[in-house]
């Protein structure tokens, strides 16, 4: 997925969530905020992804399996 290759390029950690600016997330992720917000739903159900205050972390590997 777009997110994991994202934040596994950015130290695993990246400042966005579900009330970030619309604008910056299509200009970060390239998708519409509703198609961010079910992406980060889908890897959160899948426990690949935490949901912090400030943003989204990864999962390590080997927590997730």
């Amino acid at each position: 997925s777009t997110i994991i290759k994202l934040l596994k390029s950015h130290a695993n950690f990246l400042p966005y969530h579900d009330k970030s600016n619309p604008d910056e997330i299509y200009a970060f992720f390239g998708m519409s905020k509703k198609a961010f917000k079910m992406n980060v739903g889908m890897l959160f159900k899948a426990k690949k992804i935490t949901i912090e205050e400030t943003g989204i972390r990864l999962v390590p590997e080997e927590v997730a399996s």
